[in-house]
């Protein structure tokens, strides 16, 4: 007796296989292939298919129902996009499985273009230059270990993490992440102060851990300088030589960083002064600067320098001509030697008789001897050469003048 026994396997719904259920797109572009769900049935010989069941907008993600893949179907206008996606059988729709799916877009140009840092100094010897990744550190005053925290995020990605890692400099410096509270927040501190150097250009490299993509480097230059003086918006108080009295307020307009004392100013014009080619702005001066040495004190360090006037310097300064001072000057004389000329041509023509009088005076006068009756008396013609020569004159310093304020 021949007994024939046939199994037949119970269909099971769809197992998926993804080791990962996150794709991100780094960059928007149609027909992209993001990434690909798997299922496997228990049935080798059962196809599969594959639909979005949750797509809010249809026109962004596509995939293929029979190979699982996922394209970018058009532009795509958020950062995140959460899919669920079902796989049943293509003859027996009834047994399905789901699965959840994160998409990320980030795209590379928007994290490395538009990256804010945001810096906090924990002393105030501690200056950054014109809101720029430089610093300046007045070594002279106890430097703690910890120079300053930086916070660094992106603007249209602010919730993602940035791994940042000091490339050069490890033995003196090191960045230390820190805040369990918040991401992307770092310590730059040193390690040993003893080797310190005037400058260092750290170089800090940011790395995105959604992507794993390395970003621009980050590049950071710091000065260490014994004494800070001459620092942009830092101000000075100006005293007499025994410091009994105030005389001024100052403040630098720009930074010196090759600046290390003061022995020496001069004015400038009646807004700024130079003390050492350090240039301030003058915020206060309660009296002239008659005396010849005084004391520079500044806020920041509480440093004061004994200093003298340079009368030299303030002399030449003065009297120097600029470019454009010099154009307007010597048009001025121009226009008054052609405005004399005019007024002897115009006499000429009109036959004005004082003109004509001076005239003979001056050229006949004296050879031919003209009586008192043919000529004008001489202390007149005096009296209104004089009267012109002074207008000429006033009148020229008057556009000298405004050269000067005007430049």
């Amino acid at each position: 007796m021949k007994i024939n026994i046939k199994i037949e396997k119970i269909l099971k719904k769809p197992k998926f296989i993804l080791s990962k259920n996150k794709f991100i797109i780094k960059e928007i572009k149609k027909g992209l292939k993001i990434g690909q769900i798997n299922a496997i049935s228990n049935d080798l010989t059962k196809k599969l298919i594959y639909k979005i069941i949750n797509q809010t907008n249809k026109n962004e993600i596509e995939i293929n129902s029979l190979t699982g893949e996922l394209f970018i179907l058009n532009e795509i206008n958020q950062n995140e996009i959460y899919l669920l996606i079902e796989s049943s059988y293509l003859i027996n729709q009834n047994l399905k499985s789901f699965i959840n799916i994160q998409i990320f877009i980030r795209l590379l140009n928007k994290l490395n273009n538009y990256l804010i840092i945001n810096y906090y100094f924990n002393s105030t010897f501690i200056k950054q230059i014109n809101n720029s990744n430089q610093f300046l550190i007045n070594y002279q005053n106890n430097i703690s270990s910890s120079l300053f925290n930086l916070s660094i995020y992106s603007i249209y990605y602010p919730s993602d993490q940035l791994i940042l890692s000091l490339l050069n400099y490890n033995s003196i410096f090191s960045l230390i992440s820190f805040s369990s509270s918040s991401l992307n927040n770092y310590s730059l501190q040193i390690n040993h102060d003893d080797t310190l150097d005037k400058m260092y250009l750290l170089i800090i490299q940011i790395k995105h851990q959604l992507t794993n993509e390395y970003l621009n480097n980050l590049t950071i230059k710091i000065h260490f300088q014994s004494s800070i003086l001459c620092l942009q918006n830092s101000t000075f108080l100006f005293y007499n030589f025994n410091k009994t009295n105030l005389i001024g307020k100052f403040k630098v307009i720009q930074s010196n960083l090759n600046i290390s004392s003061f022995d020496h100013f001069y004015l400038l014009n009646q807004n700024q002064i130079n003390f050492n080619q350090c240039q301030m702005l003058i915020e206060q001066l309660n009296s002239n600067l008659t005396d010849y040495q005084y004391q520079l004190c500044s806020n920041l360090s509480n440093q004061c320098f004994f200093i003298s006037l340079n009368k030299n310097l303030s002399l030449k300064k003065l009297f120097t001509f600029r470019t454009i001072e010099l154009i307007i000057f010597i048009l001025s004389i121009i226009f008054i030697l052609s405005t004399i000329t005019l007024t002897f041509i115009i006499c000429r023509l009109k036959g004005f008789h004082l003109c004509l009088t001076i005239k003979n005076y001056l050229f006949y006068g004296k050879k031919y001897g003209l009586n008192n009756a043919q000529r004008i008396s001489t202390n007149k013609i005096n009296v209104c050469l004089y009267s012109f020569l002074l207008f000429s004159l006033l009148f020229s310093l008057s556009l000298a003048k405004n050269s000067f304020n005007c430049c």
